[in-house]
């Protein structure tokens, strides 16, 4: 049948889309949930390398009190210097009775 009606070719399109409706959806839903995968990797990845997950494992940031970068070294401070340190959950304020240099 070379040539068939258009009502003919209309019926046979509409039957294609309605069998593609379905595959389409679950080919969707597939890509939607791949992705879905693959932000939570993400995010748990960030998660990880969040300055406050490294609080969360023990770590603190100690900052002398009158400056806003926080110290690397303990040569950086001075016995009777004032310390802020931040943990996971709040804070502390500090003074340096002794420097302990090196790797004890």
């Amino acid at each position: 049948m070379l040539f068939s009606s258009p009502a003919r070719r209309a019926a046979a399109v509409r039957v294609e889309i309605e069998d593609a409706v379905p595959r389409l959806t679950a080919s969707l839903r597939h890509r939607v949930e791949i992705a879905r995968e693959r932000i939570a990797r993400l995010a748990a990845s960030l998660s990880s390398l969040s300055p406050l997950a490294v609080l969360d494992r023990g770590y603190a940031v100690v900052w002398k009190s009158a400056e806003e970068r926080p110290l690397r070294s303990s040569a950086d401070a001075a016995p009777g210097d004032g310390l802020r340190i931040r943990l996971a959950r709040g804070g502390l304020r500090a003074r340096v009775e002794r420097r302990e240099d090196g790797d004890e």
